[in-house]
């Protein structure tokens, strides 16, 4: 673990506070996009929930995954 604290985070939260990370940095998901090397229709897919959040993306806004089991 790196000296930045990763905290745990489900798909849903973390659609959220990606969502509030491209408002923080006034983005727009294309620009996101470029930053991360994904299509936009790719990013757009992730907010929809269609798609799962690559762990890249989940680690550069500061999270790591935690799969909820129902």
């Amino acid at each position: 673990m790196s000296a930045k604290t990763r905290y745990a985070i489900d798909e849903s939260d973390l659609r959220a506070k990606m969502r509030g990370f491209l408002v923080r940095r006034g983005l727009n998901q294309k620009q996101f996009a470029a930053s991360v090397r994904l299509s936009e229709s790719y990013i757009s897919d992730i907010l929809l929930g269609r798609r799962a959040i690559p762990d890249e993306i989940a680690a550069k806004l500061g999270y790591r995954k935690a799969w909820v089991r129902t």
